[in-house]
């Protein structure tokens, strides 16, 4: 799962207004409840080639994974995902760049992102998906935000989402309606270097620090545990010769692009089964 900020890390001196989204549109007024909804522009030219969008109902209405196609010869299905960002936004970037290639059989409709100078937002306004600024701060209690979360998530019909470096924790509600559908991306390979505390360069130095020779990121399932889901898939990853925590976040952070999208693409399409809280992939 996500992780917040760690413990005794002092708040920020003060909320940042919200930035308007580099190479979109004027931004519509503030939503009721604190979100703030960027429609962006449509993607260039011929990114989208061969694919069409698709009706799906919302993630209360599907029930798990399922495998695309449309069973009529007509154009895959696609699954509706949104990804929840905090900063750069890489991860979602290279999810969103394998869809709009045709590589795996998603549609992503939506960017939610808790912080106004998020990076991912210009991510999304490149590519035409929309962004949803949701501060939780922005709301009166974890009730409202919940509730304007849910309202997001069926607003676009959202069957997946990814977790895509988003340091805050996902409202149970979330977790629990999205069981099996809700994915996240960790720069380690776990159960190593895990859990509350772990997260972002964090990890790379703990990784460092034990000496080890092999790294590499891991997907998993959400649950209402740090780190604890299912796991999807693993890649190894040789660092014996980096010599600091940067230069293995960059070699793990090249897989991390791969790893993310092939491993969604076989989650949409129904490839992977539980079996006694092991993820396998049936192939």
């Amino acid at each position: 799962m996500a992780l917040p900020a760690a413990p005794g890390r002092p708040p920020p001196a003060a909320r940042p207004r919200p930035l308007a989204v580099e190479r979109a549109p004027p931004a519509p007024p503030p939503l009721a409840g604190g979100a703030h909804l960027v429609r962006t522009t449509a993607p260039p030219e011929g990114l989208r080639d061969g694919l069409e969008d698709r009706s799906a109902l919302p993630g209360a209405g599907t029930g798990g994974v399922r495998a695309s196609g449309s069973g009529r010869g007509g154009p895959p299905v696609k699954a509706r995902l949104a990804a929840f960002c905090s900063h750069g936004g890489s991860n979602f970037a290279a999810i969103a760049d394998a869809a709009l290639r045709g590589e795996i059989p998603i549609d992503v409709a939506l960017m939610i992102h808790n912080n106004a100078r998020a990076g991912a937002a210009a991510r999304a306004a490149e590519r035409g998906i929309a962004a949803a600024w949701v501060p939780r701060g922005g709301f009166p209690d974890d009730g409202a935000y919940e509730a304007r979360l849910q309202e997001l998530l069926d607003e676009h019909a959202i069957e997946y989402i990814a977790l895509a470096g988003f340091m805050q924790l996902i409202p149970r509600s979330v977790v629990r309606r999205y069981s099996g559908r809700m994915t996240n991306i960790h720069p380690a390979l776990l159960p190593l270097f895990g859990g509350r505390g772990f997260y972002g360069s964090r990890v790379h130095e703990a990784v460092f620090a034990a000496g080890m020779k092999v790294s590499g990121p891991t997907v998993h399932l959400v649950d209402e545990e740090y780190d604890c889901g299912p796991i999807l898939a693993q890649r190894a990853v040789s660092i014996e010769d980096c010599r600091t925590p940067g230069e293995i976040a960059a070699r793990v952070l090249v897989e991390e692009h791969r790893l993310y999208p092939e491993t969604l693409g076989r989650l949409v399409r129904g490839l992977y089964r539980i079996e006694g809280g092991r993820a396998v992939l049936a192939v």
